[in-house]
C-alpha cells in the first residue's frame, strides 16, 4: 500500500493502472504549476512564485468534495485564517522525517474542518479532514495543495514571507513540486517508483510526463507538426529555458539526446490539461 496519496480525487482513481494511480488524481487539474509564475503580488508590483498546487476541477464540480490527509501525521494547525478571503480554512500536518528531512503538507481555501482536528491530534492516510472551499471565500473553488521539507510551516502555518513566493530559490529551498514529490514516494508491493535524477545544466530544467496518454514530441510547436514519438507517462525529459505559446498549448524546447530542439507540450493555454510538470 502506498505511504502518501493524493488529498483528492475517487476511490477509483485511486485504483487505476495509472502509474500516477493514488499519487495524482486524472481528473483534477494543477492549474497553476510549481514555480510556475503566479499573478499574485502582494501590493509589491512584482512577479510570485506558487509553492504547490491549485487542485481543480471543471469550474464549480469540486465545491465542497472531501479533502483527505496524505498520509499519516499529526495536526500543527487546523482553522480558519483570519482573513478568509486569502486562505477560508487550512489545514496543516506535519508527517515525521521522510528522507533525512521533516515533511509538512498544508492544504488550503477548505471549510467543514472535522472539528476533532486540533493541534497534537494524530491522523492517517485517506482520513477525511476538510472538504474544498464554496464560493463564499471569493474565488472559483479550488484545493491550495503544497508540500514542505523545512520546518517553515511549523509556527508559521501560513509560510506568510513564502506565499506568493517572490523569491524563486527560497520557493525551492522551502517547497517541492507536490505532483513528483508524491510519484517519488508512491510505494507499491514494497517497491518505490522513484523517478531517476540527473545533473541539469543552469539553463535547462528536467520534466516529468503526468498525462496518461504521454506526450507527443514534434518538430516543431505547431500541433500540425507530425509526432516523432509519444513519451510515455512516468517518463523524464529536460527542456531548455523558455518557451512559447502557440496553437492554444504551451511549448517546451528539448534540450540535448536525439531529439534535442525538438517541441512538446507542456500545457493547454486555458490550464485545463498538464502534460508535463517540472521536477522539483
Amino acid at each position: 500500500m502506498p505511504q502518501f496519496e493524493a488529498p483528492v480525487g475517487s476511490k477509483n482513481e485511486e485504483r487505476s493502472a495509472s502509474v500516477l494511480a493514488g499519487s495524482w488524481p486524472t481528473a483534477w487539474t494543477d492549474s497553476n504549476l510549481f514555480e510556475k509564475h503566479y499573478e499574485v503580488t502582494r501590493g509589491t508590483g512584482n512577479w510570485a512564485y506558487h509553492t504547490g498546487a491549485d487542485l481543480n476541477l471543471k469550474i464549480g464540480e469540486d465545491e465542497h468534495a472531501p479533502v483527505h490527509a496524505m498520509g499519516d501525521g499529526t495536526i500543527t494547525f487546523a482553522g480558519i485564517y483570519p482573513n478568509r478571503k486569502i486562505w477560508g480554512g487550512l489545514i496543516v500536518i506535519y508527517h515525521g522525517v521522510v528522507d533525512n528531512k521533516v515533511l509538512y503538507s498544508r492544504y488550503g481555501h477548505v471549510q467543514a474542518i472535522d472539528p476533532a482536528l486540533k493541534k497534537g491530534v494524530k491522523v492517517v492516510k485517506g482520513q477525511p479532514i476538510a472538504q474544498i472551499g464554496g464560493r463564499e471565500l471569493g474565488f472559483d473553488p479550488h484545493l491550495h495543495f503544497d508540500i514542505a521539507t523545512t520546518s517553515v510551516l511549523d509556527g508559521d502555518h501560513t509560510a506568510a514571507g513564502f506565499w506568493p513566493g517572490e523569491n524563486l530559490n527560497l520557493v525551492r529551498q522551502h517547497f517541492v513540486n507536490p505532483l513528483t514529490w508524491l510519484f517519488n514516494h508512491r510505494h507499491m508491493n514494497g517497491e518505490s517508483h522513484r523517478v531517476s535524477r540527473v545533473n541539469i545544466p543552469a539553463n535547462t530544467a528536467e520534466w516529468l510526463v503526468v498525462h496518461p496518454d504521454g506526450v507527443a514530441v514534434r518538430k516543431d510547436h505547431k500541433i500540425s507538426a507530425a509526432p516523432l514519438q509519444k513519451l510515455k507517462q512516468g517518463s523524464t525529459i529536460i527542456l531548455k529555458k523558455g518557451g512559447g505559446t502557440q496553437d492554444d498549448h504551451l511549448w517546451g524546447e528539448i534540450s540535448g539526446g536525439e531529439f534535442n530542439g525538438c517541441w512538446v507540450t507542456i500545457q493547454t493555454a486555458d490550464k485545463r490539461v498538464n502534460y508535463l510538470s517540472l521536477q522539483s
